[in-house]
């Protein structure tokens, strides 16, 4: 009965979340539409995803990571201990630690990021065109803050997520989606260009998504003033929190540079390239963010206390159902995506500035990133069951197993072409 009150209760926290996130990832879709629409694969558009993408890869890497990975079975461990009032006074101290903690370093990551952003981008973003790089500076620089309240954002999430409240976490991406299309509409007409409407969008959008969950964690009672800095990291959950987050960062800095550098070549290769892979990475994403990552966001705090209970038939039986239940989606959509990726594409996103050269880019990188789409979904699964177990070895190991593979191809590749030129 147990058992089965569990799955219950899994299934209708999945279909809740599920709803919001297919709501989210649709809304997700109209805002690449927008884009679209404004920038198509022009170069602004390759500057505002090269822009986006700085802040963005800092959040995933830091943010999300520390959520997942340590926040949550560390906030569960203090919630379960919770009942008497040292232990209710201990957890909101660990609380108001992490919130300093992660203030301040999100801060002071922005500030720097800010000085050196000119030095970054030309690195990172080569083109001969210099007034497009000042513009992706400039965007970058609007968007940098983005990963401040996205980071506090993430926080809050994952204190409702520990107290298995998913709703108002699930509900931020809409309100996030609608803030980035609402203001393009507005701002676009008023600037210099469509990329910097967009980019104010996306750093109201974030902070607004902090904005809309603080009242629930106010309402549950964890929302913690900040912490001296200095005793915030001496805090025992904090100390807990970077032991198990500091061998996950080698291997997730590792799939994010996997990205940037994938990203970089793109903009090399050029012009329009970068910004035809992020609108096929939107599709992708819309199928992943439904079932997968609803799945992973849903099971990662029960996973985390059959794991400290060591009820490991029960801990088995979840992750392979949330596995088949992948399977069972991603698979036939794959093929179906495969066969009728142009169809999609163009209905999506054709437009008058996306036209039919655009539609052919995309393509390109659609029909690569759809095969992939079960491997990719199956480790949102597979990540948190390791995650869950205190076990950051074996995904580490694997992220930097992919980043080498990568660059590896990368490199023959590269050896070939030249090559190939050699002998024209």
């Amino acid at each position: 009965m147990q058992h089965e009150k569990k799955q219950s209760s899994l299934l209708s926290s999945g279909i809740s979340l599920s709803l919001l996130t297919l709501a989210s990832r649709i809304l997700g879709l109209v805002r690449e539409q927008t884009k679209a629409i404004f920038l198509g694969t022009s170069a602004y558009a390759d500057a505002f995803a090269f822009a986006f993408m700085i802040p963005n890869l800092c959040r995933r890497l830091f943010a999300e990571n520390a959520v997942s990975v340590a926040f949550i079975p560390t906030f569960k461990k203090y919630l379960d201990a919770s009942g008497s009032d040292e232990g209710k006074k201990e957890a909101r101290e660990f609380v108001a630690a992490m919130c300093t903690i992660v203030s301040f370093m999100t801060s002071l990551v922005v500030i720097v990021g800010a000085i050196f952003t000119p030095f970054i981008v030309h690195l990172l973003y080569k083109s001969a065109n210099a007034d497009l790089l000042k513009e992706t500076t400039l965007l970058t620089r609007i968007m940098f803050p983005y990963l401040v309240v996205i980071s506090i954002a993430a926080l809050f999430q994952g204190i409702l997520n520990a107290l298995k409240i998913f709703s108002p976490s699930g509900f931020t991406p809409i309100l996030f989606n609608s803030i980035v299309i609402i203001t393009t509409y507005l701002l676009a007409p008023h600037t210099a260009n469509p990329a910097r409407a967009m980019s104010i969008g996306v750093l109201l959008g974030g902070t607004v998504q902090a904005l809309f969950q603080l009242p629930f964690v106010v309402k549950q009672g964890w929302f913690c003033p900040f912490a001296p800095l200095k005793s915030a990291f001496r805090n025992t959950g904090v100390k807990k929190v970077v032991s198990l987050i500091a061998p996950t960062i080698i291997g997730m800095a590792a799939y994010q540079l996997n990205d940037l550098v994938s990203s970089a070549l793109a903009g090399r290769a050029g012009t329009g390239v970068l910004s035809s892979i992020q609108y096929s990475l939107r599709l992708q994403e819309l199928i992943l963010g439904v079932f997968a990552v609803s799945i992973g966001t849903i099971i990662l705090p029960d996973l985390s206390g059959l794991a400290k209970k060591k009820q490991w038939d029960d801990f088995s039986q979840m992750l392979s159902s949330a596995i088949k239940i992948i399977a069972l989606i991603t698979i036939p959509i794959s093929f179906y995506s495969f066969l009728t990726g142009k169809n999609i594409i163009s209905l999506v996103y054709k437009s008058r500035r996306f036209d039919a050269e655009s539609v052919s880019l995309t393509l390109s990188a659609f029909r690569f990133h759809i095969i992939g789409l079960f491997f990719i979904a199956a480790n949102r699964i597979i990540a948190p069951a390791f995650y869950a177990q205190g076990n950051t070895k074996s995904p580490t190991l694997a992220g930097i197993f992919g980043f080498a593979s990568n660059i590896l191809e990368i490199l023959k590749r590269r050896r070939s072409s030249v090559v190939l030129q050699k002998s024209y």
